[in-house]
């Protein structure tokens, strides 16, 4: 069984309706770059990709007991909405029909509410 190769992500933490009109204080914006091959260096077709799962917790573990799955293959981002304030720790790997890739380099944003800008992780 091929591995694939894990996705770059970036997290963006919108943390004041002003910064952005679409999105509301505590909306968590997490955007990737779909993966194009597998872990050893073979091509990934998109059509073999059928997802992507974000895991995320709030103790700083390397365990992630929630989870988001997104089932458009061509999705680039997933928006987690109305979170409460805390510090996230966010990792997305890739699904096809057959594996699902290792995790992602972490994202880890504050949600505070008492900022007025967004707050722009981008992990690799």
């Amino acid at each position: 069984m091929k591995r694939l190769i894990a996705i770059y992500i970036a997290v963006f933490l919108m943390l004041s309706g002003l910064a952005f009109n679409a999105y509301a204080a505590g909306d968590v914006v997490i955007t990737w770059v779909a993966p194009v091959e597998y872990e050893d260096n073979s091509p990934l077709p998109l059509s073999e990709i059928v997802g992507y799962r974000v895991y995320y917790n709030i103790d700083g573990s390397t365990s992630y007991p929630n989870t988001i799955d997104v089932t458009d293959p061509t999705a680039v981002g997933h928006t987690m909405f109305n979170m409460p304030p805390a510090t996230y720790y966010i990792v997305v790997t890739t699904l096809t029909d057959s594996a699902e890739a290792n995790y992602s380099n972490v994202g880890i944003g504050i949600v505070d509410f008492l900022r007025a800008k967004p707050m722009v992780i981008t992990v690799e």
